[in-house]
């Protein structure tokens, strides 16, 4: 591999000649025109590029280590089978990028803004992004071991098939944003804004979503067991093929929610507002669904052996074909739905209790 200086690489770039198999130390690039440069096996150690344009630049088993990209230029660029290590980019624009197979662990990638971005089969294991505000971005097969990923407003984002294992993500928005195959096991999602995000296969033991807006967020066929949604804020959520075994939705925002085919064992729902929402083929023994506002809503085909099912308010709500023990308390739920109407009426057709 040959050594070259700052200045005997731009040279070849205004030649036209692809950068090969070529080694550069220490050099500083400030607002170089380096626009559809290749890059084949090159290796870059220490450099810094400030304000440099890398529009259309192809980047192929190439590596940067300890490198500083500051407002650089990467819109159209391609990087295949790459490698950055401990690199900074600063504000780099990075519409319709695209990374195959490269690497990029303990990274710092900050105040991004873009559009069009593909990451397939990446590394980004223990990098940090921060300050990201991105459309239309696909993640796949890609590693998030142990990142972090914060400050930022990801929208019409796909993560598939990706290891999230201690990624943790923080004082951001997510709005229609798909995970499917995700382990968020015990994360802290308090500060984090769900909108209309969907969990497909995932893991969320224990994860808490306290007071977090979920509004038309949607969960299928996750494990929840222990999960924490205690004043979670919203609408219109999905729960499909859930294990919610002890999983605590106390005096949360469920209005108009679904839970179908769901384990509900031992979870609570005690004060939280389910209004015109539906629970079927659910299995719900033990359930404390106490005081729960369910107007408008029904409950059917479902497991309510040992549930408390006390206090409703459930005007116009249905509870048909359910099965349920001697331990099933409706106390203070029957009186309110054998009652035809409200007192009001009743006082009018001179039909007092």
């Amino acid at each position: 591999m040959r050594d070259l200086s700052g200045k005997e690489l731009v040279e070849l770039v205004d030649r036209a000649e692809v950068i090969m198999e070529a080694r550069v130390s220490e050099e500083t690039f400030d607002k170089t025109e380096l626009m559809g440069a290749s890059f084949i096996k090159a290796e870059f150690r220490g450099c810094v590029f400030r304000e440099v344009d890398f529009r259309e630049a192809n980047f192929v088993d190439s590596s940067f280590s300890r490198c500083e990209f500051i407002r650089c230029n990467l819109i159209n660029s391609k990087a295949m089978n790459s490698k950055l290590f401990d690199c900074v980019l600063e504000a780099p624009a990075l519409s319709n990028i695209q990374w195959l197979d490269t690497t990029v662990n303990r990274c710092t990638i900050e105040a991004v803004e873009g559009q069009l971005l593909q990451l397939m089969n990446c590394d980004l294991s223990e990098t940090t992004l921060d300050r990201w505000k991105v459309i239309r971005v696909n993640v796949i097969g890609t590693k998030l071991t142990n990142g972090k990923m914060m400050n930022s407003d990801l929208e019409q984002t796909a993560f598939v098939d990706c290891e999230t294992k201690g990624l943790r993500i923080s004082k951001t928005m997510l709005d229609t944003v798909m995970f499917t195959k995700a382990n968020f096991d015990g994360h802290d999602w308090r500060g984090v804004d769900l909108r209309n995000v969907q969990f497909y296969e995932g893991s969320l033991l224990g994860s808490d979503f306290s007071g977090v807006g979920i509004t038309g967020a949607g969960f299928n066929n996750c494990k929840m067991t222990g999960s924490i949604f205690l004043r979670a804020k919203g609408g219109y959520q999905r729960f499909f093929d859930c294990d919610l075994t002890d999983t605590t939705f106390e005096e949360a925002e469920l209005n108009q929610s679904q839970f179908t085919e769901c384990v509900l064992r031992a979870s609570r729902f005690r004060g939280a507002s389910m209004q015109k929402s539906m629970v079927m083929k659910c299995d719900a023994e033990k359930m404390d669904f106490s005081g729960v506002q369910f107007q408008l809503s029904q409950i059917e085909d479902c497991r309510l052996e040992d549930a408390s099912m006390s206090n409703i308010g459930c005007a116009f709500a249905k509870f048909e074909n359910n099965s349920e023990n001697d331990d099933t308390d409706w106390s203070g739920t029957l009186r309110a739905l054998a009652r035809p109407a409200d007192d009001q009426r009743n006082k009018a057709k001179g039909l007092e209790a």
